[in-house]
């Protein structure tokens, strides 16, 4: 089934063609704004997409339904073709009570680290003038302790050369590395007993969402806004 160049149309984007398929997913180029938009097939022509030949179109739902069909049968000889002891195993994991899912959001310390037109920061140090704010005026708990290079380096403890080697070699604070690696944490306790050790996170679970939001400098918490979403792997 050739579908490349074919003619399509979406509920929101309107009208657009084919343009690649890869595997399972397909890239159309849609007219109104001349977007590339990648979609499953054939899952996504039962809701989303509509081929304009009516032929494909069947062919299209035919695919989705023989994917289904083959789905279900897969899943029957999960219990019907495994060991007596095996089936009870899995009937016992299909009838165990999951927790609801829930989604995280985190506040982050507004970084303007590796800020350029293409990101917003949060993949290097700060600059010297948030540096300062986080500190002296917003004074943020792990930009303001002790141990933070930053509040070195404001101290005057260290270079900004000596600081800026500290992102490569040691560590700075979570938020640097937020939009290089893609990972976001609770933080740690800072003081007291549990000193150094990782806050945990009770309802971060695998396919989860997390939301990741900030405040500019000299903002208010009504003007937070949201900086990135990422759906947690580990």
């Amino acid at each position: 089934m050739s579908i490349i160049g074919e003619a399509v149309k979406h509920k929101t984007f309107g009208k657009g063609i084919i343009a690649e398929v890869k595997g399972k997913i397909v890239t159309v180029k849609f007219y109104s704004n001349d977007a590339k938009k990648l979609f499953e097939f054939p899952d996504a022509f039962e809701k989303f997409l509509q081929f304009e030949d009516i032929n494909l179109q069947k062919e299209a739902l035919s695919a989705l339904n023989e994917k289904r069909i083959k789905k279900i049968e897969a899943q029957k000889s999960i219990h019907y073709e495994q060991p007596s002891s095996s089936r009870t195993e899995v009937v016992k994991k299909k009838t165990k009570k999951l927790p609801p899912r829930k989604n995280l959001a985190f506040k982050l310390n507004f970084c303007d680290g590796g800020a350029s037109l293409d990101s917003i920061g949060f993949k290097s140090v700060c600059s010297d003038e948030v540096i300062r704010y986080n500190i002296v005026t917003a004074k943020r708990r792990w930009c303001s302790f002790e141990n933070c290079p930053c509040r070195k380096f404001l101290d005057g403890l260290i270079s900004r050369e000596e600081l800026d080697n500290s992102f490569w070699n040691d560590f700075t604070c979570y938020e640097s590395y937020t939009f290089l690696k893609w990972i976001a944490h609770a933080g740690t306790t800072l003081n007291g007993i549990g000193a150094g050790k990782p806050r945990k996170l009770p309802n971060a679970q695998h396919g989860s969402r997390a939301i990741l939001t900030t405040r500019y400098p000299n903002s208010e918490e009504k003007d937070r806004v949201i900086v990135g979403v990422f759906i947690i792997d580990s």
